[in-house]
């Protein structure tokens, strides 16, 4: 752009600002006195009130645009209309408008089946609210089968994306003027759902532990292949730094790792992967960025076969010699590898990342469990929430934005489902999670013991106390043989002494003729607290009286 066109420019942009009709924004406004010289920029915008309405006036604006000099590129570059197209473009979500254009090919298809040749967004809202009313209801798929509940919904937010895209003054949502068509396409969603539609069977769902060791046991996972390799890291990356299904893995580079030592509160030295998180689903970026508020971190472990930082570096030490630290983090596989090398130099394609968890589940031949590359998310809420982790702590690993995103997680597991209808079937089999997963035998019982002492600790051994219950914990053992009618408890060990501090213990004492089922039980409830600073005395024993009641 020579000097001539700049000036062209620059006059025609700022006369196009300053011929701004104000007039529909404020109810009085006058603009005059603005003078711009070659030399300086005058700006006097003078500001009356009107005492009666509390209204601002501002003053009039004339402009001079002919004698503008050529517009200074050294630090403010001049910006296209396309340019802001584009980076506008760029911003927008790339599977939102994958989304957008999939159903608006699809109500082109429908309104071209109907004759309809008018645009969507040049319909006046009467025509259009009545012409929705068609189209939800005979909306179909290509093989003519019905969409799913869920999917109509998706639908309608596509319409209203392309909508408002064009500036259209109504909203297919939240208007009233198109209330009629949004009753009709409830109406239609609760039909199908009485058909059987919405039931989500092909929802990912998570996999336990025993199926996570066959992964391993089968040689899926591991070091020894670069399928295998690549299976490890995909699992370790989705469930320790939150990676999620695809996309995320497809955005990865090397550059966004790096392997460090760092020093421990006791002087220890421990090494960990760690990850420099770029914009994701719900963290995209902007003036309201959430950034996770703990760093994404994999730690090493005993340096074994499933050692989570061994296999990443085992992973990188596998690609290309100069692709080891830069390039996209998942390369195409050399399925008959001559050399040290297991990666070419292309990149693995999005869709060959997006099923390896249910190639895995094909080859151990899951059956009744869809297994998908969402089930490894699922999976490590399944266990951060089984080892009593909280929510704010799980959504750090997980990268949800809120808690409350947790909720389509909460899923009982298998085991806990057999125990909750054991519980109601009164089958003494499963009441509670035990260590053991052989059955109660009617043949051996155990002795359950009458008589049971609690150990106060004085303030002298509160620190011990306090030690020990954080250190250790107290050892148990639990009955092989309850009555049917009584839940299955655990017992304190009487060969070992117990301190406890701080805390509540209940005392179950069982006791009375097993083979009748009969029993009786006496509970003592003990509250320990922080005693005071006093002279060390004597311990107290708590016995437990035996009561007849039942």
């Amino acid at each position: 752009m020579d000097e001539l066109e700049k000036i062209n420019w620059s006059n025609d942009f700022y006369s196009d600002i300053f011929s701004l009709h104000l007039d529909s924004l404020f109810s009085t406004v006058e603009l005059e006195n603005l003078e711009m010289n070659e030399n300086r920029t005058v700006c006097e915008v003078e500001d009356t009130t009107n005492q009666a309405s509390e209204r601002v006036v501002f003053a009039e604006t004339t402009i001079e645009t002919n004698n503008l000099p050529v517009p200074d590129e050294s630090r403010f570059p001049l910006t296209s209309n396309e340019l802001l197209e584009e980076t506008l473009k760029q911003a927008e979500n790339k599977n939102t408008n994958r989304s957008t254009a999939t159903w608006m090919k699809i109500w082109s298809s429908w309104a071209k089946s109907r004759n309809i040749n008018v645009r969507i967004e040049t319909m006046a809202p009467a025509t259009l609210n009545e012409v929705l009313h068609k189209f939800y209801l005979e909306v179909r798929k290509q093989d003519g089968s019905e969409y799913e509940p869920d999917s109509l919904k998706v639908m309608q937010a596509a319409l209203e994306r392309h909508l408002s895209a064009h500036k259209y003054p109504y909203s297919l949502i939240n208007s009233r003027e198109f209330a009629s068509s949004r009753a009709v396409l409830d109406a239609k969603a609760k039909q199908l759902r009485m058909q059987g539609y919405g039931k989500k069977k092909n929802r990912a769902q998570p996999y336990n532990t025993a199926e996570e060791e066959s992964f391993w046991s089968s040689g899926l996972l591991g070091d020894h292949n670069g399928v295998a390799l690549t299976n490890a890291n995909f699992k370790n990356l989705s469930e320790y730094l939150g990676f999620r299904g695809r996309q995320d893995h497809y955005d990865a580079y090397v550059e966004d790792f790096e392997v460090v030592w760092i020093q421990l509160e006791g002087g220890e030295m421990a090494k960990c992967v760690r990850f420099n998180e770029n914009p994701t689903k719900t963290r995209t970026g902007g003036l309201t960025v959430k950034h996770r508020k703990t760093p994404q971190e994999m730690w090493a472990t005993d340096g074994g076969p499933k050692d989570p930082v061994r296999l990443f570096e085992e992973f990188l030490k596998r690609r290309p010699l100069e692709m080891r630290t830069s390039g996209p983090l998942y390369l195409a596989i050399i399925q008959r590898p001559k050399t040290d090398v297991w990666y070419a130099k292309s990149r693995m394609g999005a869709h060959k990342i997006g099923s390896i968890m249910k190639t895995l589940a094909q080859a151990l031949k899951l059956e009744g469990k869809r297994i998908s590359n969402h089930s490894t998310r699922k999976s490590v809420v399944a266990k951060l929430k089984k080892a009593g982790q909280p929510r704010h702590k799980i959504i750090q690993i997980t990268g949800h934005a809120n808690e409350s995103s947790l909720d389509d997680y909460d899923e009982i597991e298998e085991g806990e489902r057999r125990a909750l209808s054991h519980i109601i079937s009164g089958y003494p089999g499963t009441h509670t999670k035990t260590t053991s997963n052989t059955p109660p035998s009617s043949s051996s019982a155990s002795v359950l013991p009458s008589l049971h002492s609690v150990l106060v600790p004085s303030s002298s051994e509160s620190t011990l106390a306090s030690t020990e219950q954080t250190s250790t914990p107290f050892s148990t053992h639990q009955a092989t043989h309850t009555p049917p009618q009584m839940p299955v408890t655990h017992t304190l060990n009487e060969s070992v002494g117990h301190h406890f501090n701080n805390c509540t213990v209940n005392i179950q004492n069982y006791f009375g003729s097993q083979s009748t089922n009969e029993a009786s039980s006496s509970t003592v409830e003990c509250q320990i607290g922080e005693l005071a600073r006093s002279p060390p005395r004597k311990r107290r024993r708590a016995y437990i009286i035996d009561s007849d009641e039942d």
